[in-house]
């Protein structure tokens, strides 16, 4: 039986910016109430990430008060992960999110689960990293006949690729990547926090059949 595709994203933070979002000039009016949100997930061990998120429609407005409510809170967001490119071409991550709670003491941080199909793995610019390219379908409408395609570029640092070397996934090998974003240089004590580009991580990786 086919392993079906999977996506969880969740976030553990402050919430510093809830608003409705405005439309955008030249953008069709879908009639979606739409609330983003920034998060601040800093911490000495994920480094200075903040998260970008959207909530819709009933949960957006029940979000909203919630906020209010609670804006000095440190909260788990669930949902979706997702990625898209900038007009420029950089790649930003963002969570879709459905449901929320208080979650004190908990460290700040970012982290996805996925399950879709491998299609393949490059070398990154400089050389130092691995770039996996993964696909998934999921069905969506009432009736799951239509078909939700997502496309994400996930990040093996060196320090983590041991954990993989005998064992490299295939290309359209059915996997399932677990990660979290973070930043993965130096720490840096005059600045306060760790050097380099926030990115979605790997740190596990599952093979399928």
């Amino acid at each position: 039986m086919p392993v079906k595709h999977f996506n969880m994203g969740n976030a553990f933070g402050v919430v510093t910016k809830a608003e409705p979002s405005k439309k955008k000039e030249g953008k069709e009016d879908t009639g979606a109430f739409t609330v983003e949100v920034q998060m601040r997930c800093r911490s000495e061990v994920y480094g200075n990430v903040t998260v970008f998120a959207r909530v819709f429609n009933e949960r957006a407005k029940a979000f909203l008060d919630f906020h209010k409510k609670h804006p000095d809170a440190l909260i788990k967001l669930n949902g979706y992960f997702s990625q898209y490119r900038s007009e420029k071409g950089t790649l930003y991550n963002q969570l879709r999110f459905f449901d929320w709670e208080e979650r004190e003491g908990q460290v700040p941080r970012c982290g996805f689960v996925l399950t879709g199909e491998l299609t393949r793995i490059l070398d990154s610019a400089d050389g130092k990293e691995k770039e996996f390219y993964l696909h998934l379908e999921r069905p969506r409408g009432k009736e799951g006949d239509e078909v939700n395609e997502e496309d994400f570029i996930l990040f093996l640092h060196p320090k983590d690729a041991k954990k993989i070397k005998d064992a490299e996934p295939p290309q359209g090998a059915t996997v399932t990547l677990e990660g979290y974003l973070c930043q993965m240089g130096d720490y840096n004590m005059i600045a306060d926090q760790r050097e380099g580009d926030v990115k979605a991580y790997i740190k596990t990786v599952k093979i399928h059949g």
